[in-house]
């Protein structure tokens, strides 16, 4: 049996969160392309999943001003 160890300091911690667990993330070394991944991946799944939601195309152009407006809240 192998025995893993894990650094569990907080800079490794915060590293593992800002770069998230996807491997096609993971892969991506440069914080800047990694953001533009996740940036495309939201992107490419809300539109599928609100698409099938809604089927309206006037609405799905709609949903990213009501995601910065929402994101603005927080």
């Amino acid at each position: 049996m192998s025995s893993t160890t894990f650094d569990n300091s907080s800079t490794a911690i915060a590293e593992a969160l800002t770069t998230g667990g996807y491997p096609e993330a993971i892969a991506r070394r440069e914080p800047r392309r990694r953001g533009r991944w996740f940036e495309e991946y939201v992107a490419m799944t809300l539109e599928r999943d609100v698409r099938d939601l809604t089927r309206n195309a006037q609405q799905l152009n709609e949903l990213p001003t009501l995601l910065r407006l929402a994101a603005a809240r927080i």
